[in-house]
């Protein structure tokens, strides 16, 4: 078994709608990977584990934990875009693959937003990787 070590952050919320009345939600994220773990409780069942008794049965998902033991790294990378809106998505990833070295995905859609626009057609695009610890 393998044991990696780290800082999470842990939040607990309690969520009320008409499919989930009084759900209460535990979530730990890694701090590294910001993979995470979210527990669904009842409040009788919140009550049982906050007193410190037993529980088996909560529901829980997983989120990316391939990339558990990895760091997450951002970057922004200033591309050149003469595309316009009516470009397809297949489009705006062959012009940010050019830049898309050692493990860097970038977001395509930062080429359809005009917020991300720096002048003279160069857009600001984000880029993602996850290097192992």
């Amino acid at each position: 078994m393998t044991i990696v070590k780290g800082k999470a952050v842990v939040q607990i919320s309690r969520r009320t709608n008409g499919n989930n009345p009084d759900l209460v939600t535990i979530m730990i994220q890694d701090e590294n990977s910001r993979s995470q773990v979210e527990a669904f409780l009842t409040l009788e069942q919140f009550g049982l584990v906050v007193m410190g008794c037993y529980f088996d049965g909560a529901t829980a998902e997983w989120h990316n934990p391939e990339l558990l033991g990895f760091v997450r790294e951002t970057k922004t990378v200033y591309v050149t875009w003469s595309g316009s809106f009516r470009t397809t998505p297949q489009q705006r990833q062959e012009a940010i693959s050019l830049y898309e070295t050692e493990g860097w995905k970038g977001r395509a859609e930062d080429l359809d937003n005009d917020h991300n626009r720096r002048g003279n057609g160069t857009y600001a695009v984000g880029f993602v990787r996850w290097v192992k610890l």
